[in-house]
């Protein structure tokens, strides 16, 4: 009984009428359309699940010796995306390819993993049928505004609209918006409640002082904000976000609770900057003097670039990249930690306090010196690099987990029993050290610049990295072992899967063309599952296809084959796997089927030479009778020369049933064209509309078909259950022309009818 009958539509209308509070989160009812010959179908509509889309992937990466791999999954890896295509970059070569993919899929991830030992993941969004995309050495600082923060604007929560050039008091817990131009004068009235000035348009205010515990300024995305002189404290707060413009020529945090947290990639503070209260930057901050650490600290995610010199004083708290064209100084009692990137281009002292770095990069261009009771901490392959002298007075150098680096291109002392000690290489130049006593202890060792042994990758944190990564290529085809799907094999490297790496897709035929049936496409169901063999250059060398019959609903003794449009027999070295047995196929000595323009495989002559049946005149189409079973049928084909993959194209190709073992009645997808073998006579008699003039093939007056492909495994239909009746929302999808329910196969709430499903 079809799901989508009288009583289901009335209890569906209850449903609706009930709970109409949620229904916006519902699967909506289906429509009423009966059967597949009622469907309003578009001439242009192809009946296709899935499209062609064009890649391109290119690398500004730091060179290595071998070439990178790309690797595209079908969602987040990290959520059991699986993989669909792979192939090289590097050395001039960008991955260029054809890849099929489901409709319903909206976005693609590819990761990037050379020999440097550098991994980048992004997701792209498909948007059209052309993918380009260049992976760069993007480090994973910048604007890292958390998807949580919800950025303010001005068209809610306003008490008080202002602009011109008048004065304001900010008072009674208000909110007090500027959405056009203001270059007035802003008070706060801390004693009546404060408030908050929001600011979404363009505010330019000579002396802004922000001084109560319910006194705020927000400046969001739209908005921006100049000040000579710009004051917080006893509570008061700044927050700036994305895109906003911020210009303050001098910004004072004048107590421990004064507050400054910026999302802003363009907060300029036109000189020296001492912050008392707590600084926050999850974006790009430029202060054109000295920064001075106080009061509650620094916490950096974005970026910090200081024109002069970097005073902490307070605990600095570093994720992100700070840059200082100065010296730095960490005085004592604090703790400085540098989980990404710092540098200067001066000198960098330690005075007492502990600065500790995992798996980050520090850069000193000039001296870098260890002071007092200071302690530096190299955590997790941490890489200090110092353009001249390293000079330890006092202190420990202390290294943890995997091996960690200092490169010292200068002279190194060692005075007062200091010591390197634990996981460190220590890198002089010449590998020799000043001392009186023994420095390198707990396995930490010292070498030479030419004798690094250590090997810590470029990074999203590192750009400079250090030492060779050890690389083996055992086929020499420039593709490193530990990325190369046939390491032993130089004519082979990669491996590029549809439907993905682990799902098979699935072709469902109805068998009597050019006569309309049932439509319970399960004349012949078979899975496949394609696998297409590719060289370090990205050229198609093998394409591997498997096949498992699911079902036959039917008396026909029917063959199945496919044909590759774009490959000529010419082209094809060798067809292996086939299962032919019943006499009426003729092989070239290649294995394709000999006197065809096309390259073209069968399968199998007879699909009752690759099932088990247990009795029925049906193959598992009928509820009460056991379910049967089916031989995989592996075909390989070898191409004679590589070949690109646009030329080759995308599987399944252009498949096929042979009707009763009948060679030359074909019947294919939705304009797909016949082989040389074809009785093109039956084209367009009885229901068929096929109009080669026009590239219309096997389709009826109505535009429907006598196959589907599916790039899923398909839950087929019942003996003469009308595929309409299994699957609520196929009728949407084929009327909307593919648009719409562009996952209608899918296994979710709603969707199926179990009942008429085998």
């Amino acid at each position: 009984m079809k799901t989508r009958n009288f009583l289901s539509l009335i209890l569906l209308s209850v449903v609706a009428l009930t709970f109409t509070a949620c229904q916006k989160d519902e699967v909506p009812p289906p429509s009423q359309v009966q059967n597949m010959k009622d469907l309003q179908v578009s001439p242009d509509f192809k009946w296709e699940t899935a499209r062609d889309i064009e890649l391109n992937f290119s690398s500004s990466m730091p060179s290595a010796s071998t070439l990178a791999k790309i690797t595209v999954y079908d969602g987040n890896p990290a959520d059991n995306g699986q993989i669909i295509a792979s192939g090289a970059v590097g050395n001039g070569l960008n991955f260029t390819t054809l890849l099929k993919i489901p409709t319903r899929i909206a976005e693609i991830y590819a990761e990037y993993k050379d020999a440097n030992g550098m991994v980048q993941l992004v997701n792209i969004p498909i948007s059209g049928n052309k993918v380009n995309y260049t992976f760069t050495a993007a480090l994973k600082y910048g604007n890292l505004k958390s998807s949580l923060v919800v950025e303010p604007d001005c068209s809610t929560d306003c008490d008080q609209t202002i602009s011109g050039s008048g004065s304001y008091t900010i008072n009674g817990g208000k909110t007090f918006c500027i959405t056009d131009n203001f270059n007035g004068s802003i008070s706060f009235e801390s004693w009546d409640g404060g408030g908050t000035l929001k600011i979404c348009g363009t505010a330019s205010i000579p002396q802004l002082i922000v001084s109560g515990g319910n006194c705020k300024v927000i400046v969001t995305g739209s908005g921006s904000l100049t000040s000579t002189t710009l004051i917080l404290e006893n509570g008061g707060i700044l927050e700036a976000y994305s895109n906003t413009l911020v210009n303050v020529g001098t910004l004072n945090l004048n107590t421990n609770n004064a507050k400054v947290m910026s999302y802003s990639n363009n907060f300029n503070i036109n000189s020296n900057f001492a912050p008392n209260g707590l600084v926050e930057n999850s974006g790009t901050m430029n202060v054109s003097g000295n920064y001075t650490n106080n009061g509650n600290g620094l916490i950096n995610i974005g970026t910090l670039n200081i024109a002069n010199n970097l005073e902490s004083n307070k605990n600095i708290n570093n994720s992100g990249k700070i840059e200082v064209d100065g010296n730095i100084t960490f005085n004592s009692g604090e703790v400085v930690t540098n989980t990404c990137q710092i540098i200067t281009h001066g000198n960098l002292t330690i005075n007492g306090s502990t600065f500790t770095n995992n798996n980050a990069y520090i850069k000193v261009d000039h001296n870098f010196t260890l002071n007092s009771t200071s302690n530096l901490v190299l955590q997790d392959q941490s890489l200090l690099s110092i353009g001249q002298n390293f000079t330890a007075n006092k202190g420990n150098t202390i290294g943890e987990g995997t091996l960690n680096s200092i490169k010292v291109a200068g002279n190194s002392v060692f005075n007062s029993n200091t010591t390197v000690s634990g996981a460190i290489e220590f890198a002089d130049y010449d590998g020799t050290v000043t001392t009186s006593h023994t420095v390198f202890v707990n396995g930490a060792t010292l070498v030479s610049w030419e004798n690094i042994t250590n090997y810590i990758p470029i990074g999203p944190c590192n750009p400079e990295g250090i030492g060779n990564p050890p690389i083996t290529d055992t086929d020499g085809d420039g593709v490193p072992d530990e990325m190369d799907e046939y390491p032993t094999d130089p004519t082979r490297s990669f491996n590029t899967y549809y439907p993905n790496e682990n799902t098979w897709g699935s072709l469902a035929f109805e068998d009597l063309w050019p006569s309309t049936g049932d439509y319970d496409f399960n004349d012949l169901v078979t899975y496949y599952h394609f696998t297409i063999v590719t060289n370090a250059q990205n050229k198609v060398v093998d394409i591997i296809s498997k096949f498992h019959v699911k079902a036959i609903g039917a008396g026909f003794q029917n063959g199945f084959g496919f044909q590759i449009d774009g490959l000529t027999p010419n082209m094809v070295a060798s067809v292996t796997g086939t299962h032919l047995e019943n006499n009426y196929i003729t092989l070239a000595s290649n294995g394709l089927e000999a006197n065809q323009e096309k390259a073209v495989v069968i399968a199998w002559d007879n699909a009752e030479n690759v099932i088990h049946r247990v009795g029925g005149s049906m193959f598992n189409t009928v509820h009460n009778e056991q379910t049967g079973t089916a031989d995989t049928v592996v075909v390989t084909l070898q191409l004679a020369q590589a070949q690109e993959v646009s030329v080759v194209g995308t599987p399944p190709f252009n498949p096929f049933l042979i009707r009763q073992m009948d060679r030359g009645h074909e019947i294919h997808l939705v304009d797909h064209f016949p082989t040389s073998l074809m009785y093109n006579t039956l084209l367009g008699t009885y229901e068929d509309a096929s109009n080669s003039g026009e590239g219309k093939y096997f389709r009826t007056a109505n535009n429907l078909p006598w196959g589907i492909d599916i790039p899923y495994s398909f839950d087929w239909m019942l003996e003469k259950e009308d595929i309409l009746n299994g699957y609520n929302y196929f009728d949407d999808w084929a009327q909307s022309s593919g648009t719409e329910y562009t996952d209608w196969y899918l296994p979710n709430p709603g969707y199926r009818n179990e009942d008429v499903l085998y």
